[in-house]
């Protein structure tokens, strides 16, 4: 009312777009031992995946091209790690457990 805009509102519908595609994301299984598998949706094309540990550095980096891919974690110490998804509209950040 009295011309102020609901910032609220428009947040939200300038974020929800975004929100569907990020919910589609996945990784598995969660705890892994040897391969993390990630699902991505065919409407993001070009992702940049980043695992990082507890302390924050980086362990691996790769640029990925396709929608399924998997990830070979065998060499990694056991731990919480963090995997990052970036592409050029969306990123998201997951936890996975290396036992």
């Amino acid at each position: 009312g009295y011309g102020i805009p609901d910032l609220g509102l428009a947040l939200g519908i300038g974020l929800s777009v975004q929100e569907e595609k990020l919910n589609t994301l996945k990784i598995f299984p969660n705890p892994v031992n040897d391969i993390l598998y990630v699902k991505v949706p065919y409407e993001i094309e070009q992702t940049v995946i980043t695992i990082y540990n507890v302390l924050g550095k980086v362990i691996l980096q790769k640029n990925i091209t396709k929608s399924d891919f998997s990830v070979d974690v065998s060499s990694m110490a056991s731990g919480l790690y963090m995997l990052r998804l970036n592409s050029k509209t969306s990123s998201k950040i997951f936890k996975f457990i290396k036992s």
